[in-house]
């Protein structure tokens, strides 16, 4: 029998680049949220013990330091916002971390694992934005990933980060669970991506159909896809084309389905301009500008697009910089990942930047740039690339781009231009918002004391596109409108637990007031009033009341045994071999006077400083134990 157990996640899986807003990138902070809060959600309710894990050193080599603690922080501060966890797996491989890591790092890392023994099995405090909103997930999402077709976890996701980078604290829930673990009486309004999501029982969507009755709304995004043809699938057992009649069957509703599949340009459309040459070329060594002559083109719209040559290699185009010129004039000039950049991208399809923002597309990843021409008699486009590139032309864009129309004022015209995937939905008293050549794609409806509501665009088109994480929360907040849900975003996310407090910044600066010590810096400095920064985890112990008597703030020593009492205090501690020992203090009642000394009492060296009205201490710690004393 299963009594506990260990919830992973670490940097391999929060560094996988997913669209978001315009830009194929990682969201750190956003996915480990999103994976935590799918783990809560799993054992929530269980009756058995989670364990949360994180790692501080990722599994891929030869990495930059700063890459390592940026992803490490922010899956810490996530794993620490969701009290279901009642403990911490801080260090699953120690011996590949001390020794390992600079000194300064592995100073932090104990400093977290102490904060992870303090908050331990304390409740938290929510600061954040809109609460009752919820998202769906189920077992089949990794199952789904070759034949009959390729349905994207991104299709979830992308739908799930715009969220949480707005400061709202999503919940996830097992839809496999739901029949024996009732949904949480908070909860008003919950997402469904069906492309990924599949129920695997009836049970399961029965429940689903119950809550909805109960007052539950269900927000459906998506539609079909070629596994709900699979003859084996419960839903085609039952009769029923897709998990999504079979749903609405069980609330009444008949409901007609027609998906418009994405329309790519015929290969003929496209002719190519060039390729870099016929043998590998992996790294930047080949940098240089290529001229290519668009003359004969003069007064059409072009797309250029940027593709791998050698796809096997994993070295595709990379582009720095690109200049249209015409008639000797400069009409367009902009470098990648620039704010210029996105008035020419017409299509990302999972390109990227690095770290110098240069746009790269490996293997099957392309990146079209549409530049309308002008009557000139020369006309040239100029790009600094670098590696295996192959540059192809056409007067059609990669697809045809579908424009789904609201039919309110309040709410954004939706331009697909990727392998996105539009439903039209039909159902007899329903409300439609959205429409694709006439007909309903997006709509609404009523459904015992709750409702359903239905937009037939794949979720990943919103992580597709420039302005899609904006217009989906627009979307959502009209839905949660519908569901009676206050809509409301938070320029934090905020967790209280106990004198602890994880945080993370997302869209703008705010200010957290009173007096912190700051458990991710060596230092363990005190701050006043810290500013917390957009898309900056951050992990601050309150010391405020602390600061009232003398005494130990934090130290990323195990403390075995302490004796304060008369104007002394004492600690037994310890800690691994060749690592920095950091300990702060309050001076308050104490003069300042610091010693260190093995357990038989010879001493040992140590520094202390002094700032303000605390004392600094840091030694060298030992796993044999070292007594601590300030007088």
């Amino acid at each position: 029998m299963v009594e506990e157990v260990i919830g992973q996640v670490w940097s391999d899986t929060v560094r996988t680049p997913l669209p978001s807003d315009g830009e194929y990138q990682a969201e750190p902070f956003a996915t480990a949220y999103l994976e935590y809060a799918s783990l809560a959600g799993l054992l929530r309710e269980s009756g058995k013990r989670l364990w949360f894990l994180c790692d501080p050193l990722s599994d891929v080599p030869n990495r930059p330091l700063e890459e390592h603690q940026r992803f490490y922080f922010n899956t810490l501060v996530a794993s620490l916002m969701f009290p279901e966890a009642m403990g911490y797996e801080v260090l699953p491989w120690p011996e590949r971390i001390f020794g390992a890591v600079p000194a300064e790092y592995a100073t932090v890392i104990l400093s977290t694992a102490r904060a992870c023994e303090a908050i331990a099995q304390t409740g938290a405090t929510l600061d954040a934005g809109a609460e009752g909103i919820g998202m769906l997930f189920s077992d089949s999402m990794t199952a789904m990933r070759g034949a009959p077709e390729l349905a994207p976890v991104e299709d979830t996701l992308a739908l799930g980060i715009p969220l949480v980078n707005a400061g709202i604290p999503l919940t996830m829930h097992s839809l496999q669970r739901l029949p024996e673990r009732a949904l949480p009486r908070s909860l008003r309004l919950l997402l469904w991506t069906p492309e990924t999501v599949k129920p695997l029982r009836e049970a399961e969507l029965r429940a689903l159909a119950e809550w909805v009755q109960g007052g539950g709304w269900l927000f459906v995004v998506g539609g079909a896809n070629g596994y709900d043809a699979i003859p084996d699938m419960a839903w085609q057992q039952a009769g029923q084309p897709t998990p999504i009649h079979w749903l609405l069957q069980m609330l009444g509703k008949p409901l007609q389905l027609e998906t418009v599949p994405p329309e790519p340009a015929p290969p003929e459309a496209w002719r190519t301009l060039g390729v870099h040459g016929a043998e590998p070329a992996q790294g930047v060594f080949n940098r240089r500008w290529v001229d290519i002559d668009l003359s004969d083109y003069r007064g059409q719209t072009v797309f250029v697009r940027f593709s791998d040559s050698i796809p096997d290699t994993g070295w595709g185009a990379l582009l720095r910089q690109a200049r249209l010129e015409a008639d000797g004039r400069t009409l367009v000039a902009f470098f990648t990942g620039s704010p210029a950049e996105p008035l020419f991208l017409h299509t990302n399809h999972r390109s990227r930047l690095n770290a110098n923002n240069e746009r790269f597309a490996d293997r099957d990843a392309f990146f079209v740039y549409r530049f309308p021409l002008p009557q000139a008699r020369a006309i040239t486009l100029r790009l600094e690339l670098a590696q295996e590139w192959r540059l192809d032309i056409s007067t059609q864009p990669p697809y045809r781009e579908h424009q789904v129309v609201s039919t309110r004022p309040d709410l954004p015209t939706l331009r697909l231009r990727d392998d996105e995937v539009i439903t039209r939905y039909q159902t007899p008293d329903a409300e439609p918002f959205y429409t694709y050549d006439g007909a309903p794609v997006g709509l609404s409806l009523r459904a015992g004391r709750g409702g359903i509501v239905l937009l037939g665009v794949s979720g990943r088109a919103f992580g597709n596109a420039y302005g899609g994480a904006r217009d989906w929360r627009t979307i959502a907040q009209y839905v949660c409108g519908l569901a009676g849900v206050r809509y409301r975003e938070r320029a934090r996310i905020v967790a209280r637990r106990g004198e602890w407090v994880a945080a993370y910044g997302t869209y703008r600066t705010t200010t957290l007031r009173g007096t912190y010590l700051d458990a991710l810096d060596p230092r363990l400095p005190i701050l006043t009033d810290p500013p917390l920064n957009p898309r900056t985890p951050r992990l601050l112990l309150q010391v405020d009341n602390r600061l009232r008597n003398g005494g130990l703030l934090h130290t990323n020593a195990q403390v075995l045994m302490r004796h304060e009492a008369g104007g002394q205090l004492a600690y037994l501690v310890r800690g691994p071999e060749g690592v920095n020992g950091v300990a702060r203090f309050g001076l308050r009642g104490l003069q300042g006077r610091v010693s260190l000394t093995d357990t038989l009492g010879n001493p040992l060296p140590h520094n202390a400083e002094r700032e303000g009205g605390t004392l600094l201490v840091r030694w060298n710690l030992s796993p044999d134990g070292q007594v601590l004393t300030l007088r």
